[in-house]
């Protein structure tokens, strides 16, 4: 069977994502980077009209698979859980099934872009981050952190029995959090969800999908 391609940067979070659903789905993959040397490099490859035919939103990941071409992480990861993983990410009960979707949602709109803007964005791609808007918007994210730790009461992962694509969704960029100045003391206290990052931290998908951030040559566990 060919391997599938993911194209986009390995330090995205939605593409580490959707290779983590291709692990966990156990189907091979190959990443293919969209530019090797800048961030204006890799937007000006998500501009151009070859990519936008993948993408009509000039964003990554996409997903081929032959003739097929899928984007959005949560529909790529939709993809290869039914076609490879017997729909592994997503669970068979309904309830809990809407449950991830709920999830998902969540973290598409309020958690991840406020956690990319508010965080992660001024770390890594300002030469001079403005730390005191960061620290005025910190309790922003310790909110949504909050939020998640209740809702991971008495479970271990978010939705069903075994991880879903909504947990694939928000490891990675706490990920990337927990790794960069003052990150971790925004999980202090929080220990539903330092259970469920002790579980889907130490799957083969995490581990194997791992990049460095930019500006350094590896991240930290």
């Amino acid at each position: 069977m060919p391997k599938l391609i993911i194209n986009g940067q390995p330090q995205s979070t939605y593409v580490r994502t959707a290779r983590m659903c291709c692990v966990e789905s156990g189907v091979d993959h190959e990443l293919r980077p969209l530019a090797e040397d800048s961030i204006d490099a890799v937007r000006a490859a998500l501009r151009t009209d070859s990519y936008r035919k993948r993408h009509p939103f000039a964003r990554m990941p996409t997903l081929e698979d032959g003739d097929v071409v899928v984007f959005e992480t949560s529909a790529i990861g939709r993809y290869v859980s039914e076609k490879f993983g017997k729909g592994c990410l997503v669970p068979s009960d309904f309830r809990e099934a809407v449950r991830m979707e709920q999830w998902v949602s969540a973290f598409n709109c309020y958690v991840i872009p406020d956690t990319s803007r508010i965080f992660i964005g001024p770390f890594l791609f300002q030469d001079e981050p403005d730390l005191d808007a960061i620290e005025r918007d910190k309790p922003i994210l310790r909110s949504h952190y909050e939020i998640i730790d209740r809702a991971l009461e008495g479970r271990t992962v978010l939705a069903g029995d075994s991880v879903s694509i909504a947990d694939l969704l928000l490891a990675p960029p706490l990920h990337f959090v927990g790794n960069l100045p003052g990150g971790l003391a925004l999980f202090e206290g929080l220990e539903n969800l330092g259970r469920w990052w002790r579980h889907v931290s130490a799957r083969p998908s995490f581990i194997q999908t791992k990049a460095a951030m930019p500006g350094q040559t590896e991240i930290a566990a």
